[in-house]
Order: C-alpha cells, then structure tokens, then sequence
C-alpha cells in the first residue's frame, strides 16, 4: 500500500514526469545483461559495479566511457546499439517483467498530464509500455537516447513550457536518479524517489518521498 500523502501529492499534480529505466520496472539489470552478452561476444567482462556507475546516461555515452575502460566492441556502435535494444526486449520477454503492483497504483492515482522523460530509445520504452498496457496512460514519450540536450535541459524546457500556461501549474517528477531529483526540486516539483538494486539510495533520502518499488525484498 502507498503512503496516502504520497497519492495524494501525485493526484494534484497538473503534470508528473516519468523517467522510465529503474522506475516504471526493474529494467536495469537487463539492460546490464543485454550489455554484459554483447560485450561477452569480444571476450569482455562488464561487472556490476562498472554499470552501476553508468546508470542513467544515454547509450552513446556510455560506450564512450566503456572505451575509455578499455571494454571495446569489435563492430560499430551505431550497429551495436539496435542489436542490444532486441536483445534488451527479448531479455524482458524472457523474465516476464512487469511494472510493480505499486508503480501501477502510482500511475493510476496521476489524474493530470502524464510524460515520460528517459535517457533511453523511444522504440524499445514504446515497445515496453505496450506490453505492459500502459501504453495508453502517457501523453506523451520524451525519448533523448539520440538527441542532444541533457535530461535535466529537456525536464527544464517542459516545466517552462508549462508555468508559462499556468501561474498556480503543479509538477511532480517520479525518478532513479540524484541528480535529476535535485533539479527537479530546484524547480519547486514534487521529487519521488525510486530505490532499486542499482542507484545510490542514501543520494535519494532528500526526495519528498522515496518509494522501493523495484526494490527486492
């Protein structure tokens, strides 16, 4: 059962922002799975503890600092990353992983504009909101995995594009990350907090709340 202030914070808001990796399902250790098999094919380790470190960046960032590691792919990126999304889908296929019971609560209680904002690629988080029913829950899919602006630029833009509409606008903002919390709070939104296996989750207790949804037991 959810914290009833925190349903009703969500219920108020005009817009919440979802990210979507680590929040709306325990996706990360998949992705860090679907990265661990490709990068297995030229005879390289990739540990927990290096893709902890990478949570949250877009893709092509961090095949950049994998390079820097010396964890270097033989075939092109640009190849490489379509390749890893399949293997990501199939991989989530396989687990049957589904959003926690939580998290669909969480999405219900929201009655105002829903968005989701992720550093990740549009055809797989679409391709996964459809297989959990959830497709038709969001207005709209803010996918930066091939574009440039910074997640925080992009959280920014859509705040100013909404107070501009609206003196009294409410947002909330539902996210894995530190540091895309903290500019959220800087913008005067609702922060919640997503603990799961793979983020820091003493960086999260300054959010106004903090939710282990994908936490396992």
């Amino acid at each position: 059962m959810l914290d009833a202030a925190l349903l009703e914070a969500i219920g108020r808001a005009d817009t919440t922002i979802w990210d979507f990796d680590g929040v709306l399902a325990d996706t990360e250790p998949l992705q860090m799975r679907a990265y661990q098999q490709i990068l297995a094919e030229d005879g390289h380790v990739l540990d927990e503890a290096t893709f902890s470190g990478l949570v949250g960046r877009k893709e092509p960032e961090i095949w950049g600092h994998l390079r820097e590691r010396g964890i270097r792919p033989s075939a092109p990126i640009e190849d490489i990353v379509e390749r890893r999304a399949d293997l990501f889908l199939a991989l989530c296929d396989k687990e049957a992983l589904q959003p926690d019971r939580r998290i669909r609560e969480l999405i219900a209680s929201a009655r105002g504009e829903r968005i989701v904002l992720s550093s990740g690629r549009e055809r797989v988080i679409r391709s996964l909101l459809v297989r959990w029913g959830l497709d038709g829950h969001f207005t709209s899919v803010h996918a930066l995995a091939d574009r440039p602006e910074p997640k925080g630029a992009e959280l920014r833009r859509l705040v100013a594009e909404r107070r501009s509409g609206s003196a009294t606008w409410r947002g909330a903002l539902v996210e894995d990350s530190p540091a895309m919390l903290a500019e959220a709070a800087q913008l005067g939104m609702v922060t919640v907090a997503v603990a799961h296996g793979l983020n820091d989750h003493a960086a999260l207790a300054h959010a106004d709340f903090v939710l282990p949804a994908t936490l396992e037991a």
